[in-house]
């Protein structure tokens, strides 16, 4: 087991053998009757006692359950029984119960803090996203509300799934996708993340999103999270072309070489004119020393791009390195009179 891993194993352990006190359920049910009753002030007096005396094993736990969710499946597989983590509604509950009290007093910092502690405990804490999110749809911040109705209909909360579709979010989505394009055809590319993790964040069934996501994180030199986006679209979509070309070029620059032949070869099985997929898959044969495909490959581009200096010379330094003499001056001849100046100087050179 590598030192990094055993460190991640370790330190888990200690957080997981950590005790979380247990909460008073009445102190909770007495809050609700308050609340039902509009005496909201009273619904905060009754938990915020109660909160503050479980903070520091509430964010034990909090820490721990972050820890457990970042894990890998094959790190999960590593734990003991006992290392295992659960989430623990009953700990979020007051959290929610005292941000609602907090909205209705229109305290909406202090009801945000509480919801967002509250999903942190419980990811799936539909009501919770759901009240957040009317607070920022208040406060104008669409998008983040747009984000939380999806988080909030995900986890089975239909009011939200209503408000999401009543409030176009979709059309959200699309505004940042369309903003991260601009930016990315300037090459701002740090910029352009920024609006295709908010498209994502709305949209996060869309392989398109997460191809350009993934193809700004390649550009970023983020191989790592271009791969994770890139490998997520393709389960959604394993017919989307940009998808696999995008998929290709991120494996071909982490020198995942076979993989990237295997995904340009997709690519080219969905659209067998895209000259530049040839391209791109020639390179690869190239570096795999597969010289006969490579060939192949550039034949391909100088069908479909006849006037692709490129291709010819490419072409020719192969058949260079193979001492077939005849095709390659006839290639470099060629590459020089589409302009290719280094191609002109290996023609030079031949008989």
């Amino acid at each position: 087991m590598n030192k990094l891993l055993l460190t991640t194993i370790v330190a888990f352990s200690f957080i997981a053998n950590s005790t979380f006190a247990q909460i008073d359920s009445n102190k909770v049910n007495d809050a609700k009757a308050k609340i039902t009753a509009s005496d909201f002030s009273g619904a905060v007096s009754e938990l915020t006692p109660l909160i503050t005396a479980n903070e520091k094993s509430t964010q034990e736990y909090v820490k721990k359950l972050q820890a457990y969710l970042a894990m890998t499946a094959y790190q999960k597989a590593l734990l003991s029984p006992s290392q295992v983590v659960k989430v623990n509604h009953n700990l979020a509950t007051p959290y929610y119960v005292r941000g609602f009290a907090y909205s209705k007093l229109e305290q909406n910092d202090s009801a945000i803090k509480d919801f967002t502690m509250a999903v942190n405990i419980d990811p799936k804490y539909g009501d919770a996203y759901y009240e957040r999110a009317l607070i920022k749809k208040a406060s104008k911040d669409k998008d983040g509300s747009c984000i939380d109705l999806r988080l909030a209909a995900k986890a089975g909360n239909s009011k939200a799934l209503e408000l999401y579709n009543d409030d176009f979010c979709w059309t959200s989505g699309v505004k940042d996708y369309k903003a991260g394009l601009s930016q990315f055809q300037l090459h701002q590319f740090r910029e352009a993340l920024g609006y295709f993790n908010s498209a994502v964040a709305l949209s996060p069934d869309s392989a398109g999103f997460l191809a350009k996501r993934g193809e700004t994180y390649m550009e970023l030199n983020i191989l790592d999270s271009a791969l994770i986006d890139l490998s997520q679209a393709k389960k959604i979509d394993s017919t989307n072309f940009t998808v696999m070309f995008t998929l290709g070029q991120i494996y071909a620059k982490k020198q995942q070489y076979k993989d990237a032949f295997s995904a340009y070869t997709a690519a080219i099985g969905i659209n067998g004119m895209s000259a530049d997929t040839y391209m791109a898959r020639a390179g690869v044969c190239d570096l795999m020393n597969q010289s006969n495909s490579a060939i192949y490959d550039y034949g391909q581009v100088i069908r479909l791009k006849p006037n692709d200096g490129t291709a010819y010379f490419k072409r020719a330094g192969i058949e260079d390195q193979l001492d077939e003499k005849y095709a390659a001056c006839t290639d470099y001849k060629k590459a020089a009179a589409l302009g290719d100046d280094e191609a002109a100087d290996y023609a030079a050179g031949c008989k």
